[in-house]
């Protein structure tokens, strides 16, 4: 079986558009001095709209307008976005100080802007920030709208093999982010955004084409720790079907309760159970392959090969012993698939594909 996965083109997040304002060099020399005098005062001025709060020797102070209220933001660029920034705007966009600040200023100035004003107020960092250090703590992070959801299509088609592809497409953006230990966040995975600054110096980088626009590949290129590929797999994985299985179990009434709650530590990998299902007719070929066997005593030998290949590598029944599978497990399964549903039409015939949207979205 070979697994092929992707994401499609679409949106994540974007920028406001912003109006470029080309300073002449004498109106950027002023507006970078009257910056300077600001960033100098030891009290916050009523004039800042934001200043960060975090700087390092990798880091250079940049200020520009705030497009949405006109005041002075001073934000701290790791070194290299500025220089892509000045290499893809030109030094004319970006005034170097002889104090080491930066002023921004025309396209680049509205393009950082515009992303400036998308995290702070769009993805609600300056509101997330209630105590108002700059800095942003696992709580304050978890009320931001740093994050996204996705819809993950599953498309088999059967010929010699089982050829399946995974794609995943946005299908709600800007919802509360959820720092997490597991590889199923969307965006940055385990490694959330400490502050403002942290996350537009981000969205810069990951941002190539300076489209002011963040899609899914850019999203997901975020997560160093862990291929595209493997995490579009933890995303399906993390639907895990145990969870139905769980409240399944958990009705007192029900006589299987037991062995429902053992089934949904082996059987916890949904993905298989996917495939299988999208490859039976409303479950009813996958369901007569396992009455088959169970009336049958669990022989191997009345399957043919095509039956085979669905018990061994999608239901992964456990090995049979003397050509026989075991009639419990066979039972297991077979409960299992009352216990879970899927959107879309199935299979009808072995030269066919089909899709189908998992009814749920990935947080």
């Amino acid at each position: 079986m070979q697994i092929n996965t992707s994401v499609d083109n679409s949106i994540a997040f974007e920028a406001n558009e912003v109006e470029s304002k080309d300073r002449s060099n004498k109106e950027l020399e002023e507006q970078a001095s009257s910056f300077a005098q600001l960033l100098s005062q030891t009290s916050k001025s009523e004039d800042i709209s934001y200043q960060s709060t975090s700087f390092d020797n990798d880091t250079i102070t940049t200020t520009f307008e705030d497009p949405t209220n006109g005041k002075m933001v001073a934000v701290s660029l790791n070194k290299d976005v500025v220089s892509k920034i000045e290499e893809y705007f030109g030094k004319d966009d970006v005034y170097r100080s002889p104090n080491g600040t930066v002023t921004l200023d025309n396209k680049a100035e509205s393009y950082v802007a515009g992303w400036f004003e998308d995290i702070a107020y769009k993805r609600d960092f300056i509101k997330a920030d209630a105590n108002n250090d700059g800095q942003i703590s696992r709580d304050e992070y978890n009320q931001t709208k740093n994050n996204f959801e996705a819809t993950i299509k599953v498309s088999v088609e059967r010929n010699e093999k089982l050829n399946v592809d995974v794609e995943e497409t946005v299908s709600k953006s800007y919802i509360n982010a959820h720092e997490t230990d597991e590889y199923t966040s969307l965006y940055r995975s385990e490694n959330r955004a400490k502050s403002l600054d942290d996350e537009l110096n981000m969205t810069l980088s990951i941002d190539k084409d300076f489209n002011s626009k963040v899609d899914m590949s850019e999203a997901y290129s975020t997560n160093e720790s862990i291929s595209k590929e493997e995490l579009l797999m933890a995303h399906v994985n993390s639907l895990k079907i145990e969870d139905i299985v769980r409240a399944k179990a958990g009705d007192q009434d029900n006589p299987n309760a037991s062995d429902l709650t053992d089934l949904s530590m082996q059987l916890n990998d949904v993905f298989s159970l996917i495939i299988a299902l999208l490859l039976n007719s409303d479950d009813e070929k996958t369901k007569n392959i396992l009455t088959k066997l169970k009336d049958n005593d669990g022989d191997v030998s009345v399957l043919n090969d095509y039956e085979k290949d669905i018990v061994e590598n999608i239901l992964k029944l456990k090995e049979p012993v003397d050509g026989k599978y075991d009639i419990n497990e066979i039972d297991k399964v077979m409960e299992l698939f009352k216990s879970y549903e899927l959107k879309g039409d199935p299979l009808e015939d072995k030269e066919s594909s089909t899709e189908a949207v998992i009814d749920k979205t990935v947080v």
